[in-house]
């Protein structure tokens, strides 16, 4: 397992622990599980975001920072919505991040025949639905 794998699988734990402790009050605990949540999640999102300008080209690099800025700035405004809203925009994003990041890739570098590359783009859409489906679990136990 290459370490970009692992590190992106093991990114999940966070989530999975911190939807654990929803069942907990926050006055059990030295957090409150689901503003740990969001707060992982718009963090998460960021990075991602950031790992953008690796795949511009230099045509479009600008361009890429610009989006990648945008992303960013994106999950910053997520922290300041109510929870639901907050987990329903930050999951949509990840689609919308994982599109992007896909067509950045594909279109505008040379790499779309990388055997790595698609790998790297296999992962990525892994983890993007796991991550939705955990932002729909914590949306339920908002309701």
């Amino acid at each position: 397992m290459k370490t970009y794998q692992f590190l992106g699988y093991a990114g999940l734990i966070p989530f999975v622990i911190f939807l654990g402790l929803f069942q907990y009050s926050p006055s059990e605990l030295f957090i409150e599980p689901l503003q740990a949540f969001t707060f992982y999640s718009a963090m998460i999102f960021s990075f991602i975001a950031g790992t953008l300008w690796r795949s511009g080209s230099s045509a479009n690099y600008k361009s890429v920072q610009v989006i990648s800025n945008v992303f960013c700035l994106y999950a910053f405004v997520c922290l300041f919505l109510s929870p639901f809203y907050a987990l329903l925009f930050l999951s949509f994003g990840y689609l919308v991040l994982f599109l992007a990041e896909y067509l950045i890739t594909t279109t505008h570098t040379n790499n779309d025949t990388n055997n790595e590359t698609q790998n790297y783009l296999k992962m990525r859409f892994k983890l993007t639905i796991a991550v939705n489906i955990l932002h729909s679990v914590a949306i339920v136990f908002l309701l």
